[in-house]
């Protein structure tokens, strides 16, 4: 739903804002982050008071409300990672370098970025592995709808992953390539460990720990959100068996569970689109996808956020429309066929110019 929010006092006013429901407003991180570079094309000021916010109010929490400003709902251990997608997403649209510089309590942004990058650290398991954090078995922290996957869980392995490597890109482009240097190749021992404890005859499993012995057992996944997560923060590292067996079972899954538009759905196509580099099989999924309806309060099994994270999908993938902090906006696979045809008019290639693909 867009509502136009003219008496919101932590918000730019007369702007448009993609929320939820109309008796909500609050915005989940989570979803949020599904749409972050639509986001940042369509509103970067929008965006910029978004991030100030909730950065401002820094916690584990899920959602951030518009009117108070305030962070609000449970704790999620995947609200970091997702407030990592939007600032990156905002900082590549942007180049708002001097967001950098916002301080974040005592420390800068661009400090808070590195820090927080690195916090899995106070996490690891050392009889596990060096590389691999435990985030504990309280599922509301995690997915409240998987009660067996906790502790040692592949989505939040693959995010830290993904979090040292924009830091690395932040830290190359300020001149510090030691740090850089430093951080890559940790972000790969992560990558590296946790293909050799997570990937477990043909799937991803979490390492579940025994509350009396401490003991840890591969529990299975159940959920695409490892294989999206996966996609987004450590696709690189996967070897070429581990990705083909990754889309046959997203491929799978999609057909039973993720026909209609909801966030879930346009991240489970991310990742197959991610995966095999062929848009044959992404579009055939695409156009399998159905509108989803409205149902309950919170709108948690249509999604409100289907309509902007599939939006997000179509320029990134169809179009195949890049965005990274410091360079030029690039197209990704240029020569692939799309298997379909289009033309994406006015979308923004810097501060002051706007481009068109076809």
């Amino acid at each position: 739903v867009a509502r136009l929010r003219t008496n919101l006092g932590t918000a730019p006013p007369n702007r448009v804002y993609i929320t939820p429901p109309t008796h909500h407003s609050s915005t989940m991180l989570w979803q949020l982050s599904f749409f972050s570079t639509l986001l940042s094309l369509l509103d970067p000021l929008a965006q910029r008071t978004l991030i100030l916010t909730a950065l401002a109010h820094h916690t584990n929490k899920s959602h951030i409300d518009w009117v108070t400003g305030e962070a609000s709902g449970t704790d999620s251990y995947f609200s970091i990672p997702s407030l990592f997608w939007i600032i990156d997403s905002y900082l590549a649209v942007t180049n708002d370098t001097q967001l950098l510089n916002e301080t974040v309590g005592t420390i800068s942004l661009s400090e808070w970025l590195g820090n927080t990058s690195l916090e899995w650290e106070k996490r690891v398991v050392p009889t596990v592995s060096p590389y691999l954090a435990d985030y504990g078995d309280h599922t509301a922290q995690l997915l409240p709808c998987l009660p067996s996957y906790t502790n040692i869980i592949p989505a939040l392995q693959a995010q830290n992953v993904y979090m040292m490597r924009a830091v690395a890109n932040l830290r190359q482009l300020q001149g510090d390539l030691e740090e850089s240097s430093r951080i890559r190749e940790l972000a790969k021992q992560v990558a590296a460990a946790t293909i050799a404890n997570l990937w477990n005859n043909n799937t991803w499993v979490a390492l579940v720990a025994d509350p009396d012995t401490r003991l840890y057992r591969p529990e299975r996944s159940k959920g695409v959100l490892d294989a999206a997560y996966i996609c987004s923060g450590m696709r690189q590292d996967l070897p070429r068996n581990v990705r083909d067996s990754m889309a046959d079972a997203i491929t799978t899954k999609w057909k039973v569970r993720f026909a209609h538009s909801n966030s879930d759905g346009a991240l489970t196509l991310l990742a197959i689109a991610l995966l095999d580099n062929r848009f044959d099989r992404f579009v055939s999924l695409l156009q399998t996808v159905q509108v989803a309806e409205y149902s309950g309060p919170t709108n948690a099994c249509g999604g409100w956020d289907g309509g902007p994270a599939f939006a997000e999908l179509i320029v990134k993938v169809l179009f195949g429309v890049r965005y990274q902090l410091g360079t030029e906006p690039s197209l990704w696979l240029p020569r692939s066929s799309r298997v379909i045809s289009g033309k994406l008019s006015n979308i923004r290639r810097d501060g002051a110019s706007l481009m068109n693909v076809c």
